[in-house]
């Protein structure tokens, strides 16, 4: 993308006709064209990018070499060497719409905000090595990174109280030493 990286950016668009030799220019067969002359959108069908909103309206650029309408005069559109006097022989013309748009910070704001929560979802943390401390927003001097995984206890019957007894009766944790006189003790929830 052109504008990638940049916080304000200038779209453009050029309006050209096509005349017979000796005719006027006509003001009903209009078509557009970008700055090489590949076919584009005219100016009205031009949305702004998601995340950019415009800062102004369309405008004829008077800031090169053009007449005082903002027309440059070539012979062959094709060929090229638009000049900016118009001469009898000229066949084509041109003149370039531009408009600028910004980044909406807001917008902007919102999408970093997120790429963190969805960053913080995987569960991904960073670090430049595995002896360093890691952290969650990946820098470009990071070689490793490590994904933590959280478990959450879960009853099987949430109305079960969470209160255990040590019983040290129980046989549960017998192991080949049966006649150990070490007494071992189980968890046995209360009901």
């Amino acid at each position: 993308d052109l504008d990638s990286g940049l916080s304000s950016f200038q779209d453009d668009v050029f309006e050209n006709q096509l005349r017979v030799p000796g005719s006027d220019w006509p003001t009903s067969k209009l078509f557009w064209t970008d700055v090489t002359g590949e076919e584009a959108q005219s100016k009205e069908d031009i949305m702004c990018p998601a995340g950019w909103e415009w800062t102004d309206i369309w405008t004829v650029d008077l800031n090169r070499a053009v007449d005082e309408e903002g027309y440059e005069y070539c012979l062959d559109q094709s060929v090229g060497g638009f000049v900016p006097v118009e001469k009898t022989y000229h066949l084509c013309r041109r003149r370039r719409w531009v408009r600028t748009r910004k980044r909406n910070p807001d917008l902007r704001q919102q999408a970093a905000h997120q790429r963190m929560v969805r960053a913080a979802e995987e569960g991904w943390e960073y670090s430049r090595l595995f002896t360093t401390k890691f952290h969650l927003k990946q820098r470009t001097m990071d070689m490793v990174r490590r994904r933590r995984w959280h478990r959450k206890m879960v009853a099987d019957n949430p109305d079960a109280d969470a209160i255990f007894i040590i019983d040290p009766t129980s046989d549960v944790h017998e192991t080949k030493k049966e006649k150990s006189t070490v007494c071992d003790s189980a968890l046995i929830p209360l009901l």
